[in-house]
């Protein structure tokens, strides 16, 4: 068995899928692990996140299975559960092998992996949903918008993207207290318009 020790963080689990298909390592005997438990007689490799590898895999997800189902991978990897890294990378490892088209990566809702990331990503998607529709900013002293949340799932990027949409000119914060993250969104002017950060 070949153990990829993951980081939660998209970028990471990208740079796994990455390496996996790199050592040429890919099929059932693979595990993307976030959590430390040890496992016997097995190859553990930690991966360090490769910006080019990961965007790699991203490109590639796009292209093959279209922006939907890319979509449906990157909620899913917003989830709190450890297990969504190893159901992630079953679903694309299952798209690739059977050559699925683009739009219908998750058709296969008998295999518990891919039921399971599909499962992940709808649950953040409602989640999503909801704060894009009540999520409410109070304005502080200064002028700056600022939005408290506490969401079960890590949706900041989502949630700053969103944001950054429907309030390009204001100056706004976004605090996901429970992971210690700020999404921050300077107003876009002329000068500016592509200084916005997460």
């Amino acid at each position: 068995m070949f153990v990829y020790r993951c980081r939660d963080e998209l970028d990471n689990i990208f740079t796994a899928i990455y390496k996996v298909y790199e050592d040429h390592a890919n099929g059932g005997d693979v595990l993307l692990s976030l959590d430390g438990e040890a496992y016997l007689f097995a190859k553990e490799r930690e991966v360090e996140t490769d910006r080019t590898r990961s965007e790699k895999v991203a490109r590639l997800l796009r292209a093959r299975f279209g922006e939907e189902d890319y979509e449906r991978i990157c909620l899913a990897l917003t989830s709190p559960d450890p297990g969504k890294a190893q159901a992630v990378y079953h679903v694309v490892e299952r798209g690739i092998a059977t050559d699925r088209r683009r739009g219908h990566l998750f058709d296969d809702l008998g295999n518990p992996e891919i039921c399971k990331a599909f499962k992940l990503s709808q649950n953040a998607g409602r989640e999503l949903g909801h704060l894009e529709g009540f999520l409410r900013f109070q304005e502080l002293k200064s002028g700056i918008l600022y939005a408290r949340i506490t969401p079960r799932n890590r949706l900041i990027e989502f949630l700053m993207e969103h944001f950054s949409d429907r309030f390009p000119q204001e100056n706004f914060l976004i605090h996901d207290v429970p992971r210690g993250l700020v999404g921050v969104h300077p107003c876009r002017t002329e000068r500016n318009a592509r200084n916005v950060c997460t």
